[in-house]
């Protein structure tokens, strides 16, 4: 239980140093962790395919394999209409700001149909963070990168932490210098960390 954003900040990356995979999903809002599993599901499958340890794996977390299908099927859809990945990602909104590129309404109901079917997927799964740690562990032993970054925090130190309420603002720097905002929210009394 991290009972401010600075012990929240500080097990995550201590966890991500150890590569405790499960130490450092619990250490995220599970907004985040829908995002991780949109990165980490599709690695998965192209690495191993839906192998009997998945199957096992998504049965033993109440994954909706139905809705898994629905969600892939979307992607396939959006990959067959040209969007680049980064168009295909949860990230729209921060990537439009950044590169000026904007989606057509056609694609914008396909990420939007995406992202819903990823969420009904998992709707029912209590240990999000542990499900995407297993396989988050079983990628990264194939050499293959996925999941929130494998260097997130190493290195940095947060400064300049704001707290309003159950939510909390703080600046990830690196030898002083500021790196990126970074955000907190509490939630039953356990403060996570927040990306997006």
């Amino acid at each position: 239980m991290h009972s401010t954003p600075q012990e929240a900040f500080a097990a995550a990356q201590a966890s991500i140093a150890r590569r405790d995979w499960r130490g450092f999903y619990a250490c995220f809002d599970r907004g985040d962790l829908f995002r991780a599993a949109e990165e980490v599901i599709p690695v998965y499958v192209v690495v191993f395919g839906r192998d009997a340890w998945f199957v096992q794996h998504c049965a033993a977390h109440d994954v909706s394999l139905a809705a898994l299908d629905v969600w892939e099927q979307t992607r396939r859809t959006m990959e067959r209409a040209g969007m680049p990945a980064w168009r295909r990602s949860g990230g729209i909104a921060r990537e439009q700001a950044t590169t000026g590129l904007w989606l057509s309404e056609r694609q914008r109901r396909l990420v939007q149909e995406t992202q819903e079917a990823m969420r009904e997927a998992l709707a029912l799964v209590a240990d999000l963070d542990g499900f995407i740690a297993e396989l988050v562990a079983r990628v990264q032993g194939s050499g293959r990168a996925a999941g929130l970054p494998s260097t997130l925090f190493l290195g940095e130190t947060l400064e300049q932490v704001i707290v309003d309420g159950d939510r909390a603002r703080a600046t990830r720097t690196v030898r002083g210098a500021p790196i990126a905002e970074l955000e907190f929210v509490r939630r039953r009394g356990e403060w996570l960390v927040r990306l997006a």
